[in-house]
């Protein structure tokens, strides 16, 4: 199996289509094999829209969460009740013609009474069906890109920099898939604020969210970057949270109670300090990753126990956080082995002080894009990274001659 990059679209709508339908649409082609006859496969592509949350009785043209198609199998020309192949839009939609030729590029059009019956895709491409790709940007779909928006005056990378509400609309257009919001800086020697200051400023930000994004299609999904209980309280009373992101890794009884009653997601960060200390690191003798998988198993099984299974727990090696330079850099060669524990991975690296051994720059942008491309290679599911475009741009090109696993 392989996967397409990911290509932004505007929505394809009749005339009379009400406004808040013009949304954008991200369209990517997957190809593999099946032993399952065409109008299986259909059924179950049905069965994974209606699991994740598609009306299949709504409006033929309406917003759609997910939207799965059978563009072709093989060289089969079938024209049954619900189901033509190839699909019988395909060649008017160049945007999934170029997506397609991306993959298999030596796929022949087997419909006859077309110029370009019996051609390839690459010729069809180059000679028949051109796609401007002005009409949007092109996305990478794993790792997903979890951008940063501090709401801090003394962030270590950006505090004071960004409005809140200006950051999080620019983070969405780059393809930050999970916004992470936090007002609390755990740079080595912040201070430390009690809940009530970080809620002062956390509130007003989500309370514009849920003003401005009222549509569920188009609101950004929300990481909560917290570990006080009471904050976390209030803002799920404000606006549907989708992560809680814990940096103290899950030492609080009660936030792991609120998680355990709802069916947001919590990243897991190990930490020996927070704030981080640079004074305070693994013991040297330590193997970083063994001692991180055993960690992880511990946390596991503590959630486990409160019903919050490994579909829901995200852990976070916690660069930065009571490691040193050489022992972080030993954690990210060897970051695949935390998958092995069933749950998914992110790392935070972006602008972390361990990249100074490559770098003098100020923001090391380059240089965590470099890293990235490794840590895509090892599996990990999510990057939390400042510049997400720079992200995009890199990792999309790689895409487009490697494709996906």
């Amino acid at each position: 199996m392989r996967v397409s990059v990911a290509i932004e679209t505007k929505a394809i709508l009749p005339p009379d289509a009400p406004t808040t339908w013009d949304l954008p649409y991200l369209n990517l082609v997957v190809s593999g094999l099946t032993s399952l006859s065409p109008q299986a496969l259909l059924q179950s592509l049905k069965g994974i829209e209606r699991a994740l949350g598609r009306d299949l009785q709504a409006p033929r043209w309406a917003p759609r969460i997910i939207d799965l198609d059978i563009l072709s199998m093989d060289g089969l020309l079938l024209r049954e009740k619900g189901l033509t192949l190839p699909h019988p839009e395909l060649m008017n939609r160049p945007f999934l013609v170029n997506l397609m030729a991306t993959l298999q590029s030596n796929w022949r059009y087997p419909v006859p009474g077309f110029p370009y019956s019996g051609k390839t895709l690459a010729e069809i491409v180059h000679n028949y069906i051109h796609f401007d790709p002005k009409e949007g940007q092109c996305f990478i779909p794993s790792p997903q890109m979890v951008g940063i928006v501090n709401v801090t005056p003394d962030s270590f990378s950006d505090g004071g920099e960004y409005r809140p509400m200006q950051r999080i609309q620019e983070l969405m257009v780059q393809g930050a898939a999970i916004i992470d919001i936090g007002a609390q800086s755990t740079r080595p020697n912040a201070r430390s604020i009690s809940w009530q200051e970080e809620w002062g400023r956390l509130e007003p930000v989500l309370n514009l969210l849920g003003q401005e994004f009222k549509n569920r299609y188009s609101r950004p999904k929300i990481s909560l970057d917290s570990f006080h209980p009471e904050v976390i309280q209030r803002a799920m009373r404000c606006y549907p949270i989708d992560w809680v992101n814990d940096v103290k890794g899950g030492e609080d009884a009660l936030l792991l109670k609120i998680v355990a009653e709802t069916e947001c997601k919590i990243v897991l960060n190990h930490s020996l300090t927070v704030p981080a200390s640079r004074n305070t690191t693994l013991p040297f003798t330590t193997n970083p990753i063994g001692h991180l998988y055993d960690w992880a198993q511990q946390k596991i099984k503590r959630l486990n126990g409160l019903g919050i299974d490994q579909s829901r727990i995200i852990l976070d090696p916690g660069i930065g956080f009571g490691k040193s330079l050489f022992q972080s850099l030993s954690l990210l060669r060897e970051i695949d082995a935390l998958k092995q524990t069933g749950c998914e991975v992110l790392v935070g690296h972006s602008r972390k002080s361990f990249l100074k051994i490559l770098s003098s720059s100020v923001d090391k942008d380059l240089e965590t894009v470099g890293i990235s491309h490794y840590l895509a290679k090892k599996g990990v599911d999510y990057l939390r990274v400042h510049n997400v475009a720079a992200h995009q741009q890199s990792l999309t090109a790689s895409a487009l001659l490697e494709g996906f696993l």
